[in-house]
């Protein structure tokens, strides 16, 4: 199983990222339901170590975050990017994840050791060149002022399909105000 913890994005925030069209990105949109943040990226987890799993899910504790959208960015190697709309670092954000990784960090299969850059993946480009990456970042100004509260977090399962990934929530737990 595939798993990973995240921050489920509101309706209202999918849509309007939705909207955000290039018109040299045709392929490889993230369809609106599977935006998210993930907090925590555990890998392939054994089936059996579910019920463990979700019990120290659950034990998970933090406030509601208040997150604005920083702005459209990348990661890109060679010829591939990520196109993404980044999220702001707050207190709250970051005291939520350092809460969920001493619960569930036990469970990690491969640990990556990066600076933590939320954010919300938008595209998956298999060719890219310098002059899309440039006119993306210039599209910066449609998520200017978009702001959100996220009140849950969410257990997710990476669910490999015909038309593509699909994510599963397992689990859920409610932040406190």
């Amino acid at each position: 199983m595939r798993l990973f913890i995240a921050l489920p994005i509101p309706e209202e925030i999918r849509e309007k990222l939705g909207e955000i069209h290039h018109p040299s990105v045709r392929g490889g949109r993230v369809p609106p339901e599977n935006y998210h943040i993930t907090l925590l990226f555990l890998g392939e987890v054994n089936p059996g170590e579910l019920e463990e799993l979700v019990s120290a899910f659950e034990r998970i504790r933090g406030n509601v975050c208040s997150l604005e959208v920083s702005g459209l960015d990348f990661f890109a190697s060679r010829r591939k990017a990520v196109l993404y709309a980044g999220i702001g670092l707050s207190e709250e954000l970051c005291a939520l994840k350092a809460s969920v990784e001493r619960s569930c960090g036990g469970f990690v299969r491969d640990p990556v050791s990066h600076a933590f850059c939320p954010h919300i993946t938008l595209a998956r480009l298999e060719k890219t060149s310098p002059d899309l990456l440039q006119s993306w970042l210039q599209m910066s100004t449609l998520v200017q002022n978009l702001e959100f509260e996220v009140s849950e977090i969410s257990l997710m399962q990476s669910l490999f399909k015909g038309s593509g990934v699909c994510y599963e929530s397992l689990a859920t737990v409610c932040l406190g105000s």
